[in-house]
C-alpha cells in the first residue's frame, strides 16, 4: 500500500498532465476512477493501483493527438508512468502492478483483475449520459454534427464492446440502448434533413 502522500502526488501528476491540453477531459478521468475504485471495492482489488491506471493511463493522449498519433498513446502513457509513479515515490511492484492495469485499459483480455476494472471504468466514460454528451459537445466543434453525432456512437459502441464484468454490462445496458437509440435516430434525421 502506498502512503496517502504518496498517491496525492500521483493525482498531481495526473492533473498536471490533464491541464496540458484537457486530454482526456478531466470529466472523463473523474468518472473512471468513481467506478474503479467503487468496483475495487466489490472485487477485493488494490485501489490504489486502479486510480493511478486510470489518471494516467491516457496521459500521453494530448501529444498524440496532436502528431496523429492516436494508436502510441497507451505504449507512450506507459512510459511515461513507469518514470512519473518513480518519482512520486511509489515501489517497483506498485509501478509494475499500474502499468500492467494501464496496459489492459483498451482490450477486453485481462491478465489482472486491476486490469479488467480499469478498462470497465474506463468505459464508463461514454456509457454515462453526462461522458457521452460532453463528448459530443467537444466533437461538434471540431466535425460537422452528423459526423459528431457518428464519432459519439463509435465511441459508445467501443466502450460498451470492452464492458467485460457481467455486473457493469448489466448496470450499463439501458443507458447503452437508450443512448444508442437517441444518436442513431439524430444520425437518420439529420442525414435526411442535410443538415451538416
Amino acid at each position: 500500500m502506498q502512503s496517502e502522500s504518496i498517491m496525492q502526488r500521483i493525482r498531481d501528476i495526473g492533473l498536471e498532465e490533464v491541464r496540458k491540453d484537457n486530454l482526456p477531459p478531466l470529466i472523463y478521468t473523474q468518472l473512471a476512477i468513481e467506478k474503479g475504485i467503487e468496483l475495487s471495492r466489490k472485487f477485493k482489488a488494490d485501489p490504489q493501483v486502479i486510480e493511478a491506471a486510470l489518471w494516467l493511463g491516457d496521459s500521453r493522449l494530448g501529444p498524440c493527438i496532436r502528431e496523429n498519433r492516436i494508436p502510441d498513446h497507451v505504449k507512450e502513457s506507459m512510459d511515461f508512468a513507469k518514470v512519473a509513479l518513480k518519482e512520486a515515490g511509489a515501489s517497483k511492484e506498485f509501478i509494475e502492478k499500474a502499468v500492467q492495469a494501464m496496459s489492459e485499459h483498451h482490450s477486453t483480455k485481462h491478465k489482472t483483475i486491476e486490469g479488467e476494472i480499469v478498462a470497465n471504468a474506463d468505459g464508463y466514460k461514454f456509457l454515462q449520459p453526462v461522458g457521452l454528451f460532453y463528448l459530443l459537445c467537444e466533437t461538434s466543434k471540431k466535425k460537422s454534427y452528423v459526423d459528431a453525432l457518428k464519432y459519439a456512437l463509435g465511441k459508445l459502441e467501443e466502450k460498451w464492446n470492452t464492458l467485460t464484468i457481467l455486473e457493469c454490462k448489466k448496470e450499463m445496458e439501458q443507458n447503452y440502448k437508450t443512448l444508442k437509440f437517441v444518436l442513431e435516430s439524430a444520425i437518420e434525421k439529420a442525414s435526411k434533413m442535410n443538415y451538416k
